[in-house]
């Protein structure tokens, strides 16, 4: 009889032992597991934010192109937006802050600013370019731009990125550099 209840006490070891270790293989599973989707959110977040600032380099050289139409020269820097105003950025959809609170189903992605500096005229040679630019009527621009994500509250927030009355708020923000090449056809050589 002894020897069964050894065998048993064995057998109960043995068992607790190998549901010990299942259990801990399990929490170390749910650690990665957490781990990876944890890391594939961030990702997702990072890949819609560049995907922000790709749409904000179509908007910019799109707006730069108007400045430069408008401008009877060229400048030899341009800023958007041009005025200061709604904490400074042009916002995607192209709408003011207080009309995105009206707008409901298609509210405000992001905000994007830009400086563009000459960086290259006539007689330069930019990387990339065969041959040096030979005409007045085209300028290249080194283009810097920030992107931030723009995100609503049904609850008033009032923090340092607060916009408009505390509805909304900056989320994170992306700062990238471009170079774009314009042509004028109202300057005379």
């Amino acid at each position: 009889m002894s020897n069964i209840i050894k065998q048993r006490g064995a057998a109960l070891f043995i068992s607790l032992l190998l549901t010990t270790s299942i259990a801990i293989l399990s929490m170390a599973s749910m650690s990665r597991l957490s781990e990876m989707t944890h890391s594939t959110g961030r990702d997702l977040e990072d890949m819609r934010l560049t995907l922000y600032a790709q749409s904000a380099s179509y908007l910019v050289n799109a707006r730069i192109q108007e400045l430069v139409d408008a401008d009877l020269q060229f400048d030899n820097y341009y800023v958007i937006p041009q005025n200061n105003v709604d904490g400074g950025y042009e916002y995607y959809p192209k709408r003011s802050l207080h009309d995105n609170a009206l707008s409901g189903d298609n509210p405000i992605l992001f905000g994007y600013r830009a400086v563009a500096t000459v960086f290259a005229g006539k007689g330069d040679q930019p990387a990339g370019l065969k041959d040096p630019i030979d005409s007045e009527r085209v300028r290249c621009y080194d283009i810097t731009i920030d992107v931030r994500e723009v995100h609503g509250s049904q609850i008033k927030y009032y923090g340092s990125d607060t916009l408009s009355d505390g509805n909304f708020y900056f989320g994170k923000m992306k700062t990238f550099g471009t170079i774009s090449c314009f042509s004028k056809e109202n300057v005379y050589e």
